[in-house]
Parts: C-alpha cells; sequence; structure tokens
C-alpha cells in the first residue's frame, strides 16, 4: 500500500513540475503582450469582464432568437446584473437586457396561446412560470416592460395618495410615515417589445461615430482635469449622445465613461459643499439652550457603514449630518445594497429608522421657523433677470450635483434664451421644446427615488438645500414669481405609466419644498413629461433621464396674480 502510495505521489510531484516548467516556459511571453496593450487601457474606466461584454455587444434581434436561446440569454444577464464591482451603468444595461428578452418570452407567450385543451400539449409558456420575476423589478428604477395593455394600472395614484408632512403640523403622524416608507411595488402597464427598441433603431451617423472616438480616445485621466475641464468633457459626451447617431456599442462605451467621470466631478463638488457648509451645533439636551460650539460628530460621510450600524446613541444626540448618515446606512442595508451583519436586529432597525426620521423631520420644521425669521430681518440683495438679453449669454443646463452655488443661481434668476412676446400655460410649455428651452433648468439629480416610489425621504431633503435658498431669496424679492417642477422618467415603462409616475415625483419634490422651506405652494407649478424629453435617448435604464429639474418660468406663466 505504501509503495502504491508513494508510486502516485511521485507521479503527482513529476505532473506539477512539468507544469511549472511550461509555465516558467511561457513567462517571458506575458509582460510583451501587456505592455503592447497597456496604451489602449483607459484608466477612468472600470474593467468589464468578457461574459458581460458578450451579451451587452450581442446585437442580434431578440425576434430572431429561439426560445430556448431567449430563455438563456435572460437566466444569463440577469444572473451577471448580480455580480459584485459592476458599475451602475453595465449593471441597467444587464438589467434591461434580462427584462427585454422576459418581454419577449411574453410576447411569445402571449401570441401562442390556444384553448385549455390545446395549451396542455404546448411546453412553451412554462418558462415564464417557472422562472423568477426580473432583476430589473429589484433594482431598476424604472419598471421592466412587458406586453401592452390598454388601461394602465392605477399604481401612480395609489402612491400619491400618501401625503408628505404639512407645514402646519409638526408631528405628522407615525403610522402615515411608515405607510409612506415601504410602499409594496405594482407591475405597470407594459409595452410590446418592439416599442421599447423603437429608440435604438436610430441612424447612425460617421461623423458622429469620428466624434466619439476621438471622445473615447482622450486618455487624459478625470482625477487630473480641472473642474472646468471635466464638465466640458462631460457636457460634449452628452450633447454627442443626445444626437441619437451613434452605434449601440459606441454609445455605451459612451455612456460608462460619462458615468465614470461624473462621479468623480459629483465628488468634488460633494466635498467643496461639506467644507463650506458652518459646523453644526451639538444637539440640546431636554430643558437646555442649543450649544453655541460645535461638537465633534461621530459619525461622518466617511465612517465605515458596520461602524455606524454599531451607533446606539438616541437620535436626540446626533447633530443632522449624523442622523442622515445613519438613516442613509440603515437604508441601504434593509434595500440589501449593504450586507446585514445582525438580521436577528431587523425589527429594532426598523424602529430605530422611524425615531430617527421623527427627530429629523422635527429639526427640518424647526429650521424653516429659523428660516423665516432670518429672511423677514435680513435684506435681500438678489438681482432677477426679466427680459431677453441679447448680448447676454444665458448658462447653460445644469445637473445639481455638478454645479456650485453661483451658477444654481445664474440660473433662478437668469433672462430667458430668447424674445418672449406672450403668456403660455403649464400643458403648452410642456408640450413644445422650444418654450421649455426658452428658460434654462437644473436638473435635481440628488434626490433618488427607490423603485416605484414618489415620495422625498427626510434624510433626503438637505439634497434641495441650496435650491431651496436661492428659490427663497427669489421670492422674497418678488412673492409672485413662478417656478416650474418637471418629473422626468426614463424610457423603461409605457408612457402613460411613465408620465404619471413623474408627475407625482414632482408633486413629491413640491411637498419638500412647501414643508421645509419658506415656499409656498402658489409660486411651483409641477407637470409630468414621463419619458417625452430623454437626455440620452436609449430605451434601456439610465440614471441621466430619471431625474426632477426646475426653472423660474415667470416670463414663460406671468406673474401670479391675487
Amino acid at each position: 500500500m505504501f509503495n502504491k502510495l508513494g508510486a502516485v505521489s511521485l507521479v503527482a510531484m513529476m505532473l506539477m513540475g512539468g507544469n511549472a516548467f511550461a509555465q516558467e516556459e511561457a513567462a517571458p511571453e506575458a509582460p510583451a503582450k501587456v505592455e503592447e496593450a497597456a496604451p489602449a487601457v483607459d484608466v477612468a474606466a472600470p474593467a468589464v469582464p468578457q461574459e458581460v461584454l458578450d451579451i451587452l455587444n450581442d446585437t442580434r434581434a431578440l425576434s430572431e432568437l429561439n426560445d430556448g436561446e431567449l430563455r438563456q440569454r435572460f437566466r444569463t444577464a440577469r444572473g451577471l446584473a448580480k455580480q459584485q464591482g459592476l458599475t451602475d451603468d453595465v449593471r441597467e444595461q444587464l438589467q434591461a437586457a434580462a427584462a427585454a428578452a422576459r418581454a419577449e418570452m411574453d410576447t411569445r407567450a402571449a401570441a401562442t396561446e390556444k384553448p385549455a385543451e390545446e395549451k396542455a400539449e404546448e411546453p412553451a409558456p412554462a418558462p415564464a412560470v417557472e422562472e423568477p420575476a426580473p432583476v430589473v423589478e429589484e433594482k431598476a428604477e424604472e419598471p421592466a416592460p412587458a406586453p401592452a395593455v390598454e388601461e394602465p394600472a392605477p399604481v401612480v395614484e395609489e402612491k400619491t395618495e400618501v401625503p408628505a408632512p404639512a407645514p402646519a403640523a409638526e408631528e405628522p403622524a407615525p403610522a402615515a410615515e411608515e405607510k409612506a416608507e415601504e410602499p409594496a411595488p405594482a407591475p405597470a402597464p407594459k409595452p410590446a417589445a418592439a416599442d421599447v427598441q423603437k429608440l435604438d433603431a436610430n441612424p447612425v451617423s460617421a461623423e458622429s461615430e469620428a466624434r466619439a472616438r476621438k471622445l473615447l480616445g482622450d486618455k487624459t485621466p478625470a482625477a487630473k482635469l480641472s473642474d472646468k475641464a471635466l464638465k466640458l468633457r462631460l457636457n460634449a459626451m452628452r450633447d454627442l449622445m443626445a444626437t441619437n447617431t451613434l452605434s449601440p456599442k459606441t454609445e455605451r462605451a459612451l455612456r460608462v465613461r460619462l458615468k465614470t467621470e461624473r462621479d468623480i466631478l459629483r465628488s468634488r463638488q460633494a466635498q467643496k459643499t461639506e467644507e463650506a457648509a458652518p459646523p453644526e451645533a451639538a444637539p440640546a439636551k431636554p430643558g437646555k439652550a442649543k450649544p453655541a460650539v460645535a461638537a465633534k460628530p461621530i459619525i461622518t460621510e466617511k465612517t465605515a457603514p458596520r461602524a455606524v450600524l454599531a451607533d446606539r446613541r438616541n437620535a436626540d444626540e446626533l447633530s443632522p449630518r449624523e442622523l442622515r448618515r445613519r438613516l442613509r446606512v440603515n437604508r441601504e442595508v434593509e434595500v440589501g445594497t449593504i450586507e446585514d451583519v445582525e438580521p436577528q436586529r431587523r425589527e429594532l432597525r426598523r424602529e430605530l429608522i422611524r425615531r430617527d426620521r421623527e427627530v429629523l423631520r422635527r429639526r427640518l420644521l424647526e429650521d424653516r421657523r429659523e428660516r423665516e425669521e432670518e429672511l423677514e430681518r435680513e435684506p435681500v440683495d438678489i438681482v432677477i433677470e426679466r427680459d431677453f438679453q441679447p448680448s447676454k449669454p444665458v448658462p447653460r443646463n445644469v445637473f445639481e450635483a455638478e454645479a456650485d452655488d453661483e451658477e444654481i443661481e445664474d440660473i433662478l434668476v437668469s433672462a430667458p434664451r430668447k424674445r418672449i412676446t406672450q403668456r403660455y400655460t403649464v400643458d403648452e410649455v410642456a408640450a413644445r421644446s422650444e418654450l421649455r428651452e426658452a428658460m434654462p433648468r437644473i436638473e435635481i439629480d440628488t434626490i433618488r427615488f427607490g423603485f416605484n416610489e414618489s415620495f422625498v425621504r427626510e434624510e433626503e431633503v438637505e439634497s434641495l438645500d441650496r435650491i431651496a435658498a436661492i428659490v427663497e431669496r427669489v421670492l422674497r424679492k418678488n412673492p409672485r414669481e413662478v417656478f416650474l417642477i418637471e418629473g422626468h422618467t426614463d424610457a423603461v415603462g409605457s408612457d402613460a405609466y411613465n408620465v404619471g409616475l413623474s408627475r407625482a415625483r414632482a408633486e413629491a419634490v413640491k411637498r419638500a419644498l412647501t414643508t421645509y422651506y419658506v415656499i409656498s405652494e402658489r409660486n411651483l407649478k409641477t407637470v409630468g413629461l414621463g419619458e417625452r424629453y430623454l437626455k440620452i435617448p436609449t430605451s434601456e435604464p439610465e440614471g441621466e433621464n430619471r431625474r426632477v429639474s426646475i426653472s423660474r418660468a415667470t416670463p414663460l406663466l406671468g406673474e401670479l396674480r391675487d
């Protein structure tokens, strides 16, 4: 027995030695290969696994795939979307691929339905029953596409029935808050697969492709560019994609790079905003005045999630920033973005979230009263431009997360881009792109709505601070000014559903502005535009298309009347 084991071990050692020798023989070729490929690597773009690229670059029409290939595409895209280390943009594209495959499966199943006695002989619809819901319904912002129906489901109406806290109510009922926190997502009416892919059946321009190659070929790392230069490069990418004249492969490459580089710019802007914010005073103890000296926070934006979750202090002991940070981390655990290291504490964590939000809501309302007193005391130094000025350039539209305070103010007090000789209704402005573009706007991309959600959480209200402060000053200068809040979605889902959802989200931002800031409901008009004005024309999930925007619309709509 020993001899046999010894012989086996000897053979194994020889094989291992042979493998090692083969590896050593092949080793010298590796550096040359890496050295040769190095110049083509984009240091700003994350590596994408080959199996992901295979799915994303598969341009075959779904109608050309047989049932087995279609099921395999759905399973593969859905599985890859769950992998760790992917960028949000790539993950969304995989989710869209899974959703499109599932929609095609559903369409085929609906087209081949027969009477009950014949259906028993048909195995085709079975996969639609066996497969779980596509991952888009778990992660994607907008509902997944599926066969068209005549009547849209009344999901939006159900969501808008949950009211945000009213300005007069300092302590909104906890039960209403809990109801609004976790609405059960309901499926939206789904369009036919052909409708979903209309945006991608665009003509390809050789000139646009050449411009895209030039942008993609620019290897200057985004981290080494100034804010101004980085904004110019991001705007060039956005403007090029807005033409909708790129091939799908080129567009995806630009979207990946856009996502990577805009995150760098937004991180810089967030850091500047945080550094410019005045230090927060330590929370006052019951029965005592608020201390004048700020206490050093225990929780900051850089505190590791596990350390945040371990914080057991009472909400009254935390500063507003600490409360917001703890709420965000606990929320991410609830939705699965952060691993739950203490699943046995789920109910306690939900109670902690409820209490933290209650305390934060009370402080936000207290801040509103203080701000109202300050606005009444302090003179307002702001100039509102009312008429078209041919000699003065009007600022371009900006994303709030990428703009500084000066840019935001310039937009909200700017003159029109063209001469306006009459007044219009909100519906007329929404229906005509030339009227919308007459006034610059801010894309409020700092509010992140959950799947199928249309309300603003207390911990996200801070994202409106900079815009709200300028709107407050404008209204203090002229209480008759009118601002238009537009809701937008991407092109995933039916147009009717997206219009309703976008309107509900615009209303949610309006409620937040009128509840927690010195802004009257009369001064804010809302409209839901759905997928009508996409920033990036694509049928795939795209974060840049999911936003709420605001503009000063007084030159178009006219001043308020008594």
